[in-house]
Formats: C-alpha cells, structure tokens, sequence
C-alpha cells in the first residue's frame, strides 16, 4: 500500500507490462471458511466505498505518505521492506488482540478495504490502470489473504472464546488453530513485505521509466 500511495509521484511515460500472478489457498475447517468469505466480502465492501470516503481520508492518506520517506527508501530496499513489514505486523497483532470482541476483525478488515479503496481512487487520477495494478496485485495476492485469514481465524477463536465462558465449553482446538493460524498469517505477511519491497517497487518503477 506504501507503494501504491507514492506511485502518483513517480509518473514516466508508460510502457506495457504482461504480469501473471496466482494464489493458493491452504485448507481451511469448514467454521473458518465460512467466516473467511464474509470477511473477503467486508473488504470488498470497504474498497467499493472507498472512492467515496477518498475527500475525506485524502488529507489523512497524504499525511501518512508525507511522514514516510518512501522515495529515499525506494533506494534502500531492506528497510523498505522492514517499514512494510513492521506496520503490517502492527495491524496483525491489533486484530489478533481484538479477536476478544468478536466483531473487532471485521471491522479491521473493512476499514483496510476502505483505506486502500481511497488511496486508489486518489492514485487513479494520477495513473494508468496498469501503473495502479503493478502498485498492489504482485503482494496483494498475498497479503490480503494473508489478512483475511487472520482475521477469521481470529472471530473463530472469539466465538469459541466467549461460547466457554457463557456456557462453561471447551475452547478445544480452537487456541491451537489459533496460534497456527496466526503463523502461517504472520509468514505470508513475511513473504508479501519483500514482494512489495522488491518485485513490486521493480515492476513499477520499470514500467513508469522511458
């Protein structure tokens, strides 16, 4: 998402770009799954009113963008991608946190969706629709499953958490498929900070240059 809401500024003449990506996705419970598709559903909902909060959050977006110094670390790679790293690792402990409340990933998940809706509608303006693709599909195949699963792996465990205490039942394997679902999260996340650090920041600065 850095990269996405620095994008604008780096505009170059354009050339075509060919870019395959593909996903997969590990083996869910049945609980877990169901849940998972309401929350890719909430993110959709987010990024489709995300155009619409865009005026509001756009003091808010370039504040953000104005506090990180993304074009020195456009040049630092490494550090690029600990920055990435380190904030999506940030959002990841707040929605485990929240997994208490039951509703608190939902909400995460949404508010991301219209977060990244409106910086892409601002960028929008500025870019092609291939300079905006390259600014997020090479991680995003990654990193929103990786948040979408966090996040239902987390309202599960919620669920089953208050069920105890309301009923007096059995959490059973329900902190375990916590613990390794948030893992496996936290890996993927890994894995999509050095895609947007690396393979993002390549494709897109070698599409926009002459």
């Amino acid at each position: 998402m850095l990269i996405a809401m620095e994008a604008h500024r780096l505009q170059l003449p354009k050339r075509k770009v060919d870019l395959l990506c593909s996903a997969s996705s590990a083996r869910m419970p049945p609980s877990v799954k169901r849940v998972a598709l309401v929350m890719a559903l909430l993110f959709l909902a987010g990024l489709a009113v995300g155009p619409a909060a865009a005026g509001h959050l756009g003091g808010f977006l370039k504040q953000l963008r104005d506090s990180l110094p993304v074009r020195q670390l456009l040049g630092n790679r490494p550090l690029l991608a600990l920055l990435i790293l380190s904030n999506n690792m940030r959002v990841l402990l707040v929605m485990l946190v929240s997994s208490v409340t039951v509703v608190g990933p939902a909400i995460i998940v949404f508010v991301n969706g219209v977060i990244a809706g409106a910086a892409l509608a601002l960028s929008s303006s500025k870019l092609p629709p291939e300079a905006i693709l390259l600014s997020v599909l090479p991680h995003g195949v990654v990193e929103i499953p990786a948040f979408v699963y966090a996040a239902s792996i987390s309202t599960v465990f919620g669920i089953a958490l208050w069920e105890r205490v309301l009923k007096k039942g059995e959490l059973g394997g329900h902190a375990k498929q916590l613990l390794t679902g948030i893992l496996v999260s936290a890996l993927l996340i890994v894995v999509a900070a050095l895609i947007e650090a690396y393979v993002t920041t390549s494709l897109l600065l070698d599409y926009l240059q002459p």
